[in-house]
């Protein structure tokens, strides 16, 4: 991929990725090797996911028994724990199980990966998904890049579409204001956060409603919010 950065304007050419033909290490990145892993999977050749000492000891067993499902060949060094090797070819099958209670970013991924396969993905859900909210910011930003889902309780049917270019403006991090919602929270002087979306898909926005609770006073604004004591 192209990747040019002028200021705060990331602008991103892809579109015709292929096997970089050397490792993909992702640091200590849990998030970027389990959406990696899915999408490398739809694209030829071989790929080597490793990553840092800590990420070398999280397995990644529920995605690869996923990936196998639909005959994926992929295959982790250490047991169930990376690096993971792939052999990139099309899905075989149009309907991957994986439990819904382990990870969200396992379903992410392969929600990432699914428009790209031949034939579309119907993702299977054996348990009630976790982390809903992070399901949904999935869902968001592919409808963005002009890809839809058809999302049921325990099931998502993603047909075999085409990305399309956009313009995104990336939203501030809730997990990172939330130390200060609750600074805010206990300081008679109160905090002002600016640039933050209130009604953002990020699970952490529930910050808000639990210091509401407690009794703190929260003013919404646009895109500011102030809390205090």
């Amino acid at each position: 991929a192209d990747i040019s950065i002028d200021g705060n304007i990331w602008r991103v050419r892809g579109g015709n990725l292929q096997a970089s033909g050397q490792e993909l290490h992702c640091g200590e990145s849990a998030t970027t090797m389990r959406f990696l892993i899915s999408v490398c999977t739809c694209m030829p050749g071989r790929h080597v996911i490793t990553g840092g000492p800590s990420l070398l000891q999280r397995p990644v067993s529920a995605l690869v028994r996923a990936l196998q499902q639909a005959d994926i060949r992929i295959t982790t060094m250490h047991d169930d724990s990376p690096p993971v090797i792939i052999e990139g070819d099309t899905f075989r099958t149009v309907e991957v199980s994986l439990p819904g209670d382990i990870s969200s970013q396992y379903i992410s991924g392969l929600m990432l990966a699914a428009p790209l396969t031949e034939n579309g993905l119907i993702l299977r859900l054996t348990t009630p998904p976790v982390s809903k909210p992070y399901l949904e910011m999935t869902i968001d930003m592919l409808r963005r890049f002009g890809v839809t889902v058809d999302a049921l309780p325990q099931k998502f049917v993603i047909p075999h579409q085409i990305y399309h270019p956009a313009e995104v403006a990336i939203e501030s991090d809730w997990s990172s204001a939330s130390y200060f919602v609750a600074l805010g929270a206990v300081s008679s002087q109160g905090i002002t956060i600016t640039s933050i979306n209130p009604e953002s898909l990020q699970a952490d926005r529930a910050v808000l409603d639990i210091v509401r609770q407690m009794g703190a006073s929260v003013a919404v604004d646009d895109n500011t919010v102030t809390v205090s004591r």
